[in-house]
């Protein structure tokens, strides 16, 4: 019956790269000991728009449960998904190993560490009263303590989470690093039969010197944190690749093969796959190409030739600087909104921020926009609309009533709203500049209109989605 089982969730995981290519095909949550490999493990699942991470948990391992809780929280602060849930659990019976060259490894500007971390079972809980719809995966990337406990808690545990993938050697040893920080969690997670899957990582060496050069290509932030971890001076583990066969696996489980030890069936790289597939893997999730986005486009153009002559010069640093998500989000709200408008623009940039402050997917917020019906701050809902696919007709945007039109909108996710407010400074500058414009040369002017498109160009690039709005949780 394990085989029958692990069988099926093989061929689940094929069948999934058929499916719908808008839609997330795995909601995770990630379980972390604060090692190196954790952490290029969950930014290659944070860059990759076929995963949704709901939650990250924090327990003891290679550090303790509260200082990779920090470690975790300044991570997400960097890359800006302040939203995404996070919750610590130490276990009196797992080992501790406070690791120093992890201890040192900033993950990212550090967090206080006078916050007390949530309680992780609490913030599980939480994520599955209030996920609807997909299957949840377990990702497990040093102990089972959480796991554990969950059980205990939740009567529901089985029902929730569908697969619990576990970055683990099969054989459940001393040399079994993930094993004997709480054996006895996993030899109870092993009687309960729970969908338990290892992905035996012991078959990796070390990062070699064609995927390092193919990672500090890629142009964006989570290729930057990957490249930060693997020249980390301080240990020689820096260049040690584990943990990151669970995220290729999520992807590409046709390089695996189930294999059974111990009484464990799980998966093991194929004898066959070679280092460029593991390459050509990597960089995909990497750079978030694991999935066309697309619904009619097979590849969106980014070659300025086919750009017009005035938009061709901020094409290239736009992109590298906000990244192809905005940038493609804006070609598309300009070309329906039929100009190429400021507040557009705007619209696009809020939504945009928003998706990523939850690190939320496409379809999967509701939006009350504060921008009214009447131009120019009702432009502002065009960009909403395609940045967020919150649209009219999924009806999950709505118009405010009030009379005040304002350019803000709230975003919800998982019953969780924020309110994202464009800055009064910048408010005031691009309305003193579009009413100057308008009394000079009238609305029904070609000029008003070229002048506007050039100040919405300028915009375009300028303007910093994390710098021009505030933030305020509801």
């Amino acid at each position: 019956m394990r085989k029958i089982f692990l069988f099926l969730v093989f061929s689940m995981h094929v069948l999934i790269m058929l499916a719908h290519p808008w839609k997330s095909q795995h909601y995770v949550i990630i379980d972390t000991d604060g090692g190196l490999d954790d952490f290029r493990t969950i930014s290659l699942l944070l860059a990759s728009p076929d995963v949704r991470v709901l939650a990250i948990t924090t327990s003891d391992g290679v550090l303790d449960a509260r200082t990779t809780y920090h470690k975790v929280r300044s991570l997400l602060n960097d890359l800006n998904h302040q939203g995404l849930a996070v919750g610590s659990f130490s276990n009196s019976n797992a080992k501790k190993n406070h690791c120093l060259p992890a201890m040192q490894f900033e993950w990212g500007v550090t967090c206080t560490d006078s916050i007390v971390p949530p309680d992780a079972l609490s913030v599980v809980s939480y994520i599955f009263d209030n996920h609807q719809g997909e299957h949840i995966d377990y990702v497990c990337l040093g102990g089972l303590s959480t796991i554990r406990h969950l059980c205990e808690q939740r009567a529901d545990f089985s029902s929730k989470v569908e697969e619990i993938i576990w970055s683990s050697p099969f054989k459940l040893d001393a040399d079994n690093f993930n094993y004997c920080i709480d054996k006895i969690s996993v030899n109870q997670v092993v009687e309960k039969k729970l969908p338990l899957i290892p992905i035996n990582t012991a078959s990796f060496s070390h990062y070699n010197d064609a995927l390092v050069y193919s990672i500090k290509a890629i142009s964006n932030v989570y290729a930057l944190k990957v490249s930060s971890s693997i020249e980390y001076k301080n240990t020689s583990y820096a260049k040690a690749f584990c943990d990151e066969a669970v995220a290729i696996f999520l992807h590409y489980p046709d390089l695996f093969e189930a294999d059974t030890v111990d009484g464990l069936v799980g998966f093991q790289m194929r004898e066959s796959t070679k280092d460029s597939d593991i390459q050509s893997a990597y960089q995909k999730i990497l750079s978030g190409e694991t999935v066309n986005q697309h619904q009619v486009l097979s590849v969106f153009p980014l070659d300025t030739v086919f750009y017009f002559s005035d938009v061709q010069p901020i094409a290239h640093n736009t992109i590298k600087i906000y990244g192809k998500e905005e940038w493609v989000a804006g070609v598309m709200a300009n070309e329906m909104h039929r100009h190429l408008g400021v507040y557009s623009i705007i619209g696009v940039k809020m939504g945009i921020r928003a998706k990523e402050y939850f690190n939320a997917g496409i379809d999967e917020m509701t939006v009350v926009s504060h921008a009214g019906t009447i131009p120019p701050f009702s432009c502002m809902n065009d960009g909403l609309q395609v940045s967020t696919g919150a649209t009219l007709g999924h009806g999950l945007i709505k118009i405010a009533s009030e009379d005040q039109q304002l350019p803000m909108a709230d975003f919800s996710y998982m019953n969780r709203t924020i309110r994202v407010s464009l800055k009064a400074d910048v408010r005031k500058k691009v309305e003193t500049e579009i009413k100057e414009l308008s009394k000079i040369y009238g609305l029904d002017s070609d000029i008003y209109w070229d002048l506007v498109r050039n100040k919405a160009i300028r915009y375009w690039t300028a303007f910093d989605r994390h710098e021009i709005f505030t933030i305020e949780v509801l």
